[in-house]
């Protein structure tokens, strides 16, 4: 296997291509299907940021509970906390405790 190759699988490794799309991106790097390379490319980078915002939409809840414990205030269950945002924003009901 060619040093450029063995690059190029690595780089789809850690860029968390699974093994079958990897191999498609082989094909189309030795076929040179640049349309089909980048429509693969694009997919995978697409996923990742999902991933991603997701990931920092966690980190926002965590700091937000983080802040809350450290001044004192109680957060679980109140209407104010990120994760009941999400439900106010549907126009779901939420309990508050009397």
């Amino acid at each position: 296997m060619k040093p450029e190759q063995e690059s190029l699988e690595r780089c789809l490794r850690d860029c968390g291509f699974d093994e079958k799309v990897s191999l498609q991106c082989m094909k189309c790097v030795r076929n040179e299907c640049k349309a089909d390379l980048l429509c693969l490319l694009n997919r995978q980078r697409k996923k990742l940021m999902d991933q991603l915002h997701a990931a920092q939409r966690n980190v926002d809840i965590l700091d937000y509970m983080i802040r809350a414990v450290e001044s004192g205030e109680a957060w679980m269950g109140e209407e104010s906390s990120p994760a009941s945002d999400d439900s106010a924003a549907k126009g779901e009901e939420t309990q508050t405790e009397v």
